[in-house]
């Protein structure tokens, strides 16, 4: 990885000042990987609450990994998941939509490349 930054330096960079608070908030409620290769901000989510935007008071069904932020080798983040989900929703740089994918075809298409 001669020339290439970090990737939990580039999480840093990426969220400037609010990075050791959003940093905080994942490792007491969710998931926090980090080495050499990749950096991973996860939580399990409801998939209809992180669509539709809203507050749900209860989060009954828990059946989605919800990506705040991962840099490096993305396949990674299979290797490294605890657990499998129905779903898989992440944010995308320049983008103000969520996108939502099963989480069997992201791990298909990242870690083998097949689209169906």
């Amino acid at each position: 990885m001669i020339g290439t930054m970090n990737p939990a330096i580039q999480a840093s960079t990426h969220y400037g000042d609010r990075f050791e608070e959003i940093l905080a908030w994942y490792m007491l409620n969710g998931y926090v990987y980090s080495s050499p290769e990749v950096f991973i901000m996860a939580c399990e989510h409801n998939k209809d609450a992180l669509i539709a935007d809203i507050e749900i008071k209860k989060l009954d069904k828990l059946d989605t990994w919800y990506i705040q932020y991962v840099a490096g080798d993305i396949k990674r983040i299979f290797d490294v998941c605890p657990f499998e989900k129905e779903f898989v929703v992440f944010e995308r740089w320049g983008r103000s939509r969520r996108k939502v994918v099963e989480f069997n075809r992201i791990k298909q298409r990242i870690c083998y490349g097949r689209t169906r």
